[in-house]
């Protein structure tokens, strides 16, 4: 089923170019039951990762598709490259077997990489017989709790020149939010990004991860700076109103 939310956020370590990926780790099997130990985050290759939404094994099927045609360029794909790449993969995913076009949510994938170490994010979304493919240069998000996520981030007014110290906490707290949809899980996987360099092969991506200790802080800026529980409200005076007679 389709139950996750993955967030691909740009940002900045000091005049360095930075991309900042959260998600939840659930994945639901219908009556088998459920886990939360699903890492939605993998590398297609050139220094590019993806983050994957949807029903899983559709999308699991579009990205191995994708990681294959990764697997067969020379050097690192421009955007554009992504773009097509994409494209084809999900136009692909409609004529498979395993592609089912009446279910209720759409198969995803959100690229992240750099081309000429400027940031980019491409998406594709392949839902009943149609494929979309968008380009961001600030923030996407894909999964069911999407919607939520994209609110807070749009909120905040979220761009690409932040930090990543202020892009780390506000995907996570929209993250956070995400978890109103009931798809969402609890836990939270967070990777920041760097550009390629010398070390970076056509099956590699420049990534660390953010460990429990990390998360505890993100967890502890939230009780500073989220939303925070109402309190009680005085009664409104009658003052406050005009008294309308037709």
């Amino acid at each position: 089923m389709a139950m996750t939310v993955c967030v691909a956020a740009v940002c900045r370590e000091a005049d360095e170019p930075r991309i900042a990926l959260c998600s939840d780790t659930r994945l639901d099997y219908g009556t088998f039951g459920s886990t939360n130990k699903t890492v939605k985050c993998d590398v297609a290759g050139h220094g590019w990762t993806a983050m994957l939404a949807g029903r899983w094994d559709e999308a699991q099927w579009l990205f191995q598709r994708v990681q294959k045609d990764f697997s067969k360029l020379k050097s690192a794909p421009t955007k554009d490259k992504v773009a097509m790449l994409l494209r084809t993969a999900g136009k692909a995913l409609l004529k498979a077997a395993i592609f089912d076009p009446n279910k209720p949510e759409p198969t995803e994938l959100l690229l992240a990489g750099f081309e000429s170490d400027s940031p980019a994010l491409v998406a594709v979304s392949v839902y009943g017989i149609k494929v979309d493919v968008n380009m961001r240069d600030s923030f996407w998000v894909i999964g069911s709790g999407a919607s939520i996520a994209f609110v807070f981030l749009t909120q905040r007014e979220y761009s690409p020149v932040m930090s990543q110290e202020t892009a780390a906490y506000l995907i996570y707290e929209a993250k956070k939010a995400s978890q109103k949809d009931s798809g969402v899980g609890k836990a939270t996987v967070m990777v920041l990004q760097a550009p390629p360099d010398s070390s970076t092969t056509e099956d590699r991506a420049k990534l660390v991860i953010m460990n429990d200790e990390g998360l505890r802080h993100l967890e502890e800026q939230r009780t500073r700076f989220g939303l925070q529980p109402l309190g009680k409200f005085d009664p409104l005076p009658g003052g406050f109103f005009v008294h309308l007679t037709k």
